[in-house]
């Protein structure tokens, strides 16, 4: 249905594709900026770096088409209008997950494909074992980031308005546009594990580009597993503390 009254509104629909065209063509112009003076980065030189950009287009298309980064909860819990979704015979976060879907936001994976295929035009050809491991780290990089979003959103069973804190998943993605390599010290401890922007595009970069190592894929799944079990856990706690602003 929210496909539907997206797509209702064409002229909209259509400017809202070329909205999202722009803003994912600011990172490619100024990631070249950067390397029109720099050679590499960290180790990093702009082909490789755009593997990194065309893994966070990926997480942001996948964000925006399955749950819409979460940002109908807040007002739904401000209005009360989650009521209507906590009595339906089907598990809350997944209805909260999928109730907000952006289809115009397809146009992020179009791009991310056309930004690999300049990429790898210009480095070695992956492997398909390093495919599809790709793939699957890329998984996981949702799991982590969809935990995140989940994570701050959740906030909204305690705070009115969290319009000064939802806009923080997509600052990390931008964050996560930069080889996390260029960290040191407890930056890159921070950025790895705390927040692990590492694991949203770095690592699956890296994978791409053959300078892995089977720990960075095994510390991957993990840390999915354990920021995925941490947001239901506190989503659910924060469910039990919801009070219906229509009783």
């Amino acid at each position: 249905m929210n496909i539907l009254k997206r797509m209702a509104h064409r002229l909209n629909f259509f400017i809202v594709i070329m909205v999202v065209s722009f803003n994912l063509a600011t990172y490619i112009i100024f990631i070249k900026v950067i390397y029109g003076h720099l050679n590499l980065i960290a180790g990093w030189d702009l082909y490789h770096s755009m593997l990194i950009i065309a893994s966070i287009m990926i997480i942001e298309w996948l964000a925006w088409i399955t749950c819409g980064f979460m940002n109908d909860l807040n007002g739904r819990v401000r209005t009360g209008n989650l009521d209507g979704l906590i009595v339906k015979p089907i598990d809350t976060q997944l209805l909260v997950s999928i109730n907000r879907i952006d289809p115009e936001d397809s146009a992020r994976f179009f791009i991310a494909m056309i930004v690999f295929v300049y990429a790898l035009k210009h480095i070695e050809t992956p492997s398909i074992a390093a495919v599809v491991i790709y793939a699957c780290l890329i998984i996981c990089a949702y799991l982590i980031f969809y935990s995140i979003i989940v994570l701050l959103n959740t906030i909204s069973f305690w705070v009115i308005d969290i319009r000064g804190l939802s806009p923080l998943g997509e600052r990390l993605l931008h964050i996560s546009q930069y080889p996390t390599d260029i960290y040191t010290g407890i930056m890159r401890t921070v950025f790895s594990f705390i927040i692990p922007i590492a694991f949203i595009a770095t690592v699956p970069a890296k994978v791409l580009s053959g300078w892995y190592d089977w720990k960075l894929v095994v510390e991957s799944f993990i840390i999915a597993g354990i920021f995925f079990y941490l947001s239901r856990k506190f989503f659910l706690f924060g469910l039990r503390h919801y009070s219906s602003a229509s009783s």
